[in-house]
């Protein structure tokens, strides 16, 4: 028993913070426990594949894009950072004629996306787990039709902007990725993932096919981009946020 006393007040003031430390503790190992049944679940699922380094300089990987994963020539829209893929699986719903890949580097988000596609029995869908940065090292060059990337990280502390989804390294794979014309299509809440997106396709051999600061307030009509709402973007509608958009192309 610890008895109150001028030397070991110190002690006793700890007591907050070590059983804040437990509870965190207790929290994140659940946490931990139940990503990795999630990771356990998802490699049983074909419509998800787990891309493993094998070699670094350069990237290597175990395995590479099959065509026969659809099982035909239907073109193919990818979402970039698609988390739980909730565009993938409603554009998938909308067009069974057309083939969706989802991307995103976190494997227990993407089980979630695999286990709907799998329920709904969407045999269109598809999710990998890799970074942006490799893509090109799975995909081939110019087998994409379409790309999306709903709301992704703005990165705000990044004052250079490398990591924006929009910066000139992944312009770069965009646009080695994508066949000439492709549609990109960007959403966002945020002011300065927008205004650093515009000069950043700007700059980049790209064409800006329609822009807005103000999705819901423009006259555009899209079906696509105004009537599939994702969990964040929900979120920001209901906070009052203007939605920015922004469509572009390469040549």
């Amino acid at each position: 028993m610890l008895f109150y006393s001028r030397q070991n007040k110190w002690i006793l003031s700890l007591f907050p913070v070590i059983k804040f430390s437990l509870f965190d503790f207790k929290v994140k190992r659940l946490m931990g426990r139940k990503r990795s049944r999630r990771y356990s679940e998802v490699e049983s699922y074909d419509n998800f594949i787990n891309v493993n380094v094998t070699g670094l300089d350069p990237v290597v990987f175990d395995k590479t894009w099959d065509n026969d994963f659809f099982g035909n020539d239907n073109g193919i829209t990818l979402e970039l950072g698609c988390g739980r893929g909730e565009y993938t699986l409603n554009l998938a719903r909308r067009h069974p004629e057309r083939n969706f890949i989802g991307i995103d580097v976190k494997g227990d988000r993407l089980c979630i996306g695999a286990r709907k596609a799998t329920e709904e029995n969407l045999h269109n869908v598809i999710f990998i787990r890799i970074k942006i940065e490799n893509i090109l090292n799975f995909l081939p060059k110019s087998c994409i039709h379409e790309a999306w990337i709903p709301f992704p990280d703005p990165h705000s502390r990044n004052e250079s902007g490398k990591k924006r989804l929009t910066s000139p390294r992944f312009l770069d794979i965009y646009r080695n990725l994508i066949i000439p014309g492709g549609h990109i299509h960007l959403k966002t809440d945020d002011n300065t993932m927008y205004n650093f997106s515009k000069e950043s396709i700007g700059n980049s051999p790209a064409e800006i096919i329609h822009d807005t600061n103000d999705l819901y307030g423009s006259e555009l009509d899209h079906p696509e981009v105004t009537t599939i709402h994702t969990t964040y973007e929900k979120r920001y509608l209901a906070e009052s946020k203007k939605i920015k958009y922004i469509s572009f192309a390469f040549k």
